[in-house]
């Protein structure tokens, strides 16, 4: 082998390479990707969902995937949700502090405080204006709309659920592997959400893995996430995957 094939995970890809790649491939969209769904102004869900249905015969997701989603999912929702008065109640801490600063400057020689306290006042009105329309306007017909889609594309291309023991092996892999800073998940350390959620990339990684050989597939996995346990971040620049991830 050349040096370049012996490690050809450290290269880029040609674009022929790329071009086949892509043809071949496995979709995989990380639970970051599905909640983006929920998450995003209509014309960024629509775009994402038609990006997801033009490779649906493609498209698969890992056990862990699917129970990530459905974990965070009202959490998502929620909170786009309590969004509205949450924000109307931040404002007016904030505002109510810059009026209390205000009033005492009233002998200031050039700030015309009471101009000032009248403006803050209308901005906050206006404020809570604005949310309360955004509040009544709040799409939550068109994301049921897409839980629905999101169920179609994906029915019948779920990984199956790990067994206990399988489960208990990736946490033993885990510690093991968190322990010596190899990648995916080590930045997961600190997850305080129990070991699903601390374990959650690497069993990922893993099903993608099993994915991959049973089907004899490459896998494209495509993830939001931007920590240095899946990127290979060179000067501040990402430069691709890591390596190590790329060397089953």
């Amino acid at each position: 082998l050349s040096v370049k094939e012996e490690f050809s995970a450290w290269y880029p890809r040609t674009s022929e390479e790329l071009a086949a790649l892509w043809t071949r491939a496995i979709f995989v969209p990380d639970t970051n990707v599905l909640l983006h769904c929920l998450r995003h102004a209509s014309e960024v869900r629509e775009e994402l969902l038609r990006i997801l249905e033009i490779f649906a015969e493609s498209l698969w997701i890992p056990y862990q995937v699917g129970l990530e989603f459905h974990r965070n999912r009202l959490d998502v929702e929620v909170g786009s949700v309590d969004a509205y008065d949450r924000l109307v109640k931040d404002y007016e801490a904030v505002l109510n502090q810059a009026k209390e600063k205000l009033r005492q400057l009233r002998s200031h020689p050039v700030i015309k405080v009471e101009r000032e306290l009248a403006a803050l006042d209308m901005f906050l009105g206006d404020f809570r204006v604005r949310m309360e329309q955004a509040k009544a306007a709040h799409p939550s017909e068109a994301l049921e709309r897409t839980l629905a889609r999101l169920a179609i594309l994906f029915k019948g291309r779920v990984g199956s659920k790990p067994t206990s023991e399988q489960l208990a092996a990736f946490k033993k892999e885990g510690e093991d592997r968190y322990t010596r800073k190899i990648p995916p998940g080590y930045k997961d350390t600190k997850k305080d959400g129990g070991d699903s959620d601390k374990y959650g990339d690497l069993i990922i990684w893993k099903e993608m893995i099993e994915k991959a050989k049973a089907d004899e597939r490459p896998v494209i996995f495509i993830s939001d996430d931007a920590k240095e346990d899946w990127w290979n971040i060179h000067r501040r620049r990402k430069l691709g995957a890591r390596p190590e991830l790329l060397v089953c």
